[in-house]
């Protein structure tokens, strides 16, 4: 059982790189389409 908590701990790290990264794509993802539809 205690095998899993540091296994845990990365799983949640792994979620928060993943969930930065995908706000960081969808905020410029937003970008582009306001450039787009803006013109």
């Amino acid at each position: 059982m205690s095998k899993s908590i540091p296994n845990v701990d990365w799983a949640h790290q792994l979620e928060s790189v993943i969930r930065q990264f995908v706000k960081e794509k969808l905020e410029l993802i937003m970008r582009e389409e306001i450039k787009i539809s803006s013109k």
